[in-house]
């Protein structure tokens, strides 16, 4: 578990390929995986071992794009955040309950990012890192 940040990331990545050097996927938060691209760097496993990240963060987009990292899953916290914080005020000062709403279904390939459709996505990162 790396809480999303990037030292514990680099951490973990370290005592997993200590103790299995033959692995060859690392799956975490984007963050995470940030750390693990300099665990594996630094193991010279790069290209080797594959990383998938989630959250859909501008510096795992692009990681995917120059192939440093395999993939990731899109998630939209600030326009989710948005979107729930209008139909809040929508239901408030209509008195009626709004329907939810999915953010993430309007993403192509069901939010999962890879090198091949990684163009799609780059301008819908939330959050920098």
């Amino acid at each position: 578990e790396s809480f999303y940040q990037v030292a514990l990331g680099l951490k973990a990545s370290q005592d997993m390929l200590t103790a299995h050097p033959d692995m060859d996927v690392i799956v975490g938060s984007d963050q995470s995986i940030t750390g693990a691209l300099q665990a594996v760097t630094a193991a010279k496993l790069k290209g080797k071992v594959a990383l998938v990240g989630y959250g859909g963060a501008a510096v795992a987009l692009q990681g995917i794009a120059s192939g440093d990292r395999f993939g990731t899953v899109m998630q939209a916290p600030a326009a989710e955040g948005q979107v729930g914080v209008e139909n809040l005020i929508k239901a408030i000062r209509s008195g009626k309950a709004v329907a939810g709403v999915d953010i993430l279904s309007n993403f192509a390939d069901g939010g999962v990012v890879t090198k091949s459709n990684v163009a799609n996505f780059v301008n819908l990162a939330d959050w920098p890192g």
